[in-house]
């Protein structure tokens, strides 16, 4: 009986060893070919007084061209870019 113990013990001791490298290996392969999990942020913006679409997409990426960043906030949003009012939250796509 106790031997039996013994190699069912062992047996388990393999298996979760075994698992824990195929585990490490698949990590570090994700890594090497730039597979990898990013969370995605999800930003939020207040409007101010005196905000416009275009200065809002100005200031949260200057190297960027602000009309693709207006349009992609607009999509998010379902807002006009003419219609934001201050206080009106804005979520900002993690692409902006």
């Amino acid at each position: 009986m106790q031997r039996t113990y013994v190699r069912r013990r062992l047996a388990a001791g393999a298996t979760v060893l075994v698992l824990g490298m195929l585990g490490i290996l698949a990590m570090t392969r994700g890594a090497e070919a730039g597979v990898g999990v990013r969370p995605v942020v999800e930003h939020r913006y207040v409007v101010r007084p005196g905000d416009t679409l275009w200065g809002i997409a100005t200031n949260l990426a200057p190297d960027r061209d602000p009309r693709v960043v207006v349009a992609q906030i607009v999509d998010a949003n379902g807002v006009e870019p003419g219609g934001i009012q201050p206080g009106q939250v804005l979520v900002i796509p993690p692409s902006a």
